[in-house]
């Protein structure tokens, strides 16, 4: 049997012990879980993103300022760093996420359920899902929880593009051409997908709130994904 098999009520048992959270409205936590794609006649998990994104900013940029003395520039890096899609999705699976989104078939016949920028969304639904349900603190309990590896570690910041710029301009590969090829969503919510384009690979996407956020987030993606082969330089 897989979780596909298993009953939505028992799945959302489930879950809720990985979450360590019992919710009081059982309909927040399904539709953090819910897809666009399965969202038929029911509500989508993008309304709850777009507020768990705002609460997860709150709880770090507020972890930040009492444990740091670093001027603003340097907060807003660190920022960048431990609230990006890819943190999100690190700490998505770390509860096993994945294994408990409502997608339709083709989406999950398609990988969906591994996809960093899905389960980063799905996460953050989950992170409003528990805000809605109980409040501020809280939410607050369950983010540091599941960063905590993060804020212990306390890793020197990464600024994903300098890093990238400074890789490719070493091979002779120029500088990082980044290019928004598509905006979706209303003026208050833009999604921006940003293509990044570097001489001798293949072009990589990626989404974010703002272009900035979505420059970073496609350079993390192409650091991460580098593959093995050095590129020839001409």
């Amino acid at each position: 049997m897989t979780m596909n098999d298993i009953p939505l009520k028992t799945k959302l048992d489930v879950l809720q012990e990985h979450l360590n959270y019992q919710f009081k409205d059982i309909t927040l936590l399904e539709t953090a879980l819910r897809h666009r794609s399965s969202a038929y006649h029911s509500k989508s998990n993008e309304r709850l993103e777009f507020l768990g994104d705002r609460v997860l900013g709150l709880v770090i940029s507020e972890y930040l300022y009492r444990n740091f003395s670093d001027d603003e520039g340097k907060l807003a890096k660190r920022l960048n760093v431990w609230v990006c899609k890819q943190s999100c999705a690190d700490a998505a699976k770390k509860i096993n996420l994945g294994n408990f989104l409502i997608l339709a078939p083709s989406e999950n016949d398609s990988g969906g359920r591994h996809r960093q920028a899905m389960l980063g969304d799905a996460f953050e639904a989950i992170i409003a899902a528990i805000y809605l349900d109980s409040d501020l603190e809280t939410a607050r309990v369950f983010i540091l929880r599941l960063w905590a590896d993060i804020l212990e570690k306390d890793a020197p910041i990464v600024d994903a593009k300098s890093q990238l710029q400074e890789w490719s301009q070493s091979l002779g590969l120029g500088i990082p051409e980044y290019s928004i090829i598509d905006k979706q969503g209303p003026d208050h919510d833009p999604v921006f997908t940003v293509q990044l384009l570097i001489k001798g690979y293949d072009c990589v996407t990626a989404q974010g709130k703002s272009r900035r956020q979505g420059e970073f987030e496609v350079a993390l993606v192409f650091l991460n994904n580098l593959p093995p082969m050095t590129p020839l330089v001409t």
